[in-house]
C-alpha cells in the first residue's frame, strides 16, 4: 500500500488501525530544502558549459526549490512519523 497523507487529528490512518503516536517533522523537511538550495547556489559558480553537459537547468532547480518550500509552509507537503496499531 503506498504511503498517503492523513490528518491524524481528525482521521484514522487506515481502516482497522488507530493512531498510537504521531510526530510532525516538517522542520527536518525544510532543512533538507535549505541544503538543496545551498548546493544550487554553489552550482551557480560552476561554468555553464559543465552544467549544460550534465543537463542541469539551475533556474528550474531554483523554481522547484521555491515550490517545495511553499508546499511545506502551506501545509501541502508534510513529513511525519506515524505509529498505528490494529484495533
Amino acid at each position: 500500500m503506498p504511503a498517503r497523507w492523513t490528518n491524524t487529528a481528525t482521521s484514522s490512518p487506515a481502516p482497522g488501525l488507530r493512531t498510537r503516536h504521531s510526530e510532525n517533522h516538517d522542520d527536518a523537511l525544510l532543512r533538507i530544502i535549505d541544503q538543496v538550495e545551498a548546493r544550487a547556489h554553489l552550482a551557480r559558480m560552476t561554468p555553464g558549459s559543465v552544467l549544460d553537459t550534465a543537463g542541469v537547468d539551475i533556474d528550474a532547480v531554483t523554481q522547484y526549490i521555491n515550490v517545495a518550500r511553499s508546499a511545506v509552509t502551506d501545509g501541502q507537503l508534510v513529513y511525519s512519523l506515524l505509529i498505528a496499531e490494529k484495533h
